[in-house]
């Protein structure tokens, strides 16, 4: 009698723990925190917008951050770019070229720059973020400067 009581309890546990261990790996993954971006200024050189610095705060580690910025002065698109870096778990220091230049910029006008980021983690998307701020442009009389 005790070695049928063994067995149906061993037999009754096989499915069981097969159970169990499909439902830890299905389970879903932890909520990310999305991640917050900090433009801090667009470079300008011989009136043309260059490039918009800033960084990424709380990014997931190892996961893939694919950028794209857009500005606009006077309600004109002045320039586009994208940049892909990788999250740290922290904080992400960019730089995305502007690659698509159609426009010029003036000593204190003011460019609306557009942020997007999409983050992803082993291919599934983990977040999206955008941001906007208003920047005015402090430039030479060469033209060169920033935009803060």
């Amino acid at each position: 009698m005790k070695c049928t009581t063994r067995r149906i309890a061993a037999l009754l546990a096989i499915p069981a723990l097969a159970l169990g261990g499909t439902l830890l790996a299905a389970g879903p993954a932890p909520a990310a925190t999305p991640v917050e971006i900090v433009v801090q200024l667009v470079l300008v050189v011989a009136d043309a917008p260059q490039q918009v610095q800033g960084q990424l705060n709380g990014t997931t580690l190892g996961a893939d951050d694919s950028m794209w910025t857009r500005n606009a002065a006077a309600g004109q698109d002045v320039g586009t770019g994208s940049l892909q870096v990788q999250g740290n778990g922290g904080t992400v220091p960019f730089a995305i070229p502007i690659t698509v230049n159609v426009g010029h910029l003036t000593n204190g006008e003011q460019v609306v720059v557009m942020v997007n980021d999409t983050e992803t983690a082993n291919g599934v998307q983990v977040g999206v973020t955008s941001t906007t701020k208003t920047v005015t442009c402090n430039l030479d009389a060469s033209g060169n400067g920033t935009c803060s």
